[in-house]
């Protein structure tokens, strides 16, 4: 089994305080990463117990049941196309994780981000480059699930490693969606900006080919720090920058499983429409849109990372 996240679970004695949606995460991680194909509750319970997160086997077993409802919550959502099947007293590894790369690496994610000992394989120079890797990687996700729903999708294409000026990206979206860009925008905001925190423009457009669509900007956000980008990006700069005739909506896509009062904030923060992982995964299904050239990708990138994951064994 794949050792516990160094944060995020907690020692527990009269009350449950790990982090529910986070050893989840590892639950699901233990069965599609690791050699092991099938993990039991048992397992689980003798884990936690040895590790001194608990001293109660009963109490740990109880917190399981926390742990089995979430994770039947989860193929619930998924469906068919859920990697693992969920028994009463085990959890069992259905498909490869190279099968699904998309929900793969939207899995390992906020793992890597709760463990610390898989960097030390990286020196800052390529732990800089995987998180490049990483965001690039996730907008690609973002838009191919959106346009696997049915959304005509724009990728501002943006990045630490290929940087666009924003006189590009401000082109590139009123191209896409036939409207006209301010022509003074750039009185108000710097031409030298970066995407103005726009990864991924998504709408949806009528057959007669006029104005006034549903239109969203979204920021697609992968690392860590994800919850210090909820305003972005900024609706009432866009609005400088292209005439739109109808009012953009915003849109916060990440990597995570949110619980349904971590949504209901974020929701509020972001003052938009919030995409966690099972909603990423809802729009269309999970085997369908993802394209053989992004699977390569992401298999590329997720293979050596699943050897640096620390274990019991």
């Amino acid at each position: 089994m794949l050792r516990l996240p160094e944060t995020g679970i907690r020692p527990s004695a009269t009350s449950h305080n790990s982090d529910l949606q986070l050893f989840c995460d590892w639950v699901e991680s233990c069965v599609l990463f690791d050699r092991v194909k099938r993990v039991s509750r048992t397992d689980i319970v003798d884990v936690l117990c040895e590790e001194e997160f608990y001293e109660d086997q009963g109490f740990a077993t109880d917190w399981l049941d926390n742990v089995w409802t979430e994770l039947s919550r989860r193929q619930r959502l998924l469906k068919d196309n859920a990697p693992f099947n969920l028994a009463t007293r085990a959890i069992e590894r259905k498909c490869p994780w190279d099968a699904v790369p998309a929900y793969a690496f939207c899995l390992l994610t906020p793992l890597l981000q709760n463990s610390t000992k898989w960097r030390k394989g990286y020196d800052a120079q390529a732990l800089a480059k995987h998180y490049a890797t990483q965001g690039s990687l996730f907008e690609r996700i973002s838009e191919e699930a959106l346009r696997g729903a049915g959304w005509q999708t724009y990728r501002t294409g943006w990045s630490s490693t290929t940087p666009a000026r924003l006189s590009q990206v401000v082109a590139g979206v009123a191209r896409e969606i036939g409207e006209a860009e301010h022509a003074n925008w750039h009185t108000n905001v710097s031409p030298n900006g970066n995407e103005a925190g726009l990864d991924v423009v998504f709408y949806r457009k009528f057959a007669d080919a006029r104005c006034g669509f549903p239109v969203y900007l979204a920021q697609c956000a992968a690392g860590e720090d994800w919850d210090t980008k909820l305003h972005t990006p900024v609706l009432s700069v866009w609005q400088k920058l292209v005439d739109f005739a109808s009012p953009p909506q915003k849109a916060f896509v990440l990597p995570h499983s949110l619980e349904a009062n971590k949504l209901r904030t974020t929701t509020v923060k972001v003052a938009g429409m919030v995409l966690d992982r099972y909603r990423l995964h809802d729009v269309s299904p999970l085997t369908n849109w993802c394209s053989k050239d992004l699977a390569r990708h992401l298999q590329a990138f997720i293979k050596p990372l699943i050897k640096l994951l620390p274990s019991y064994s």
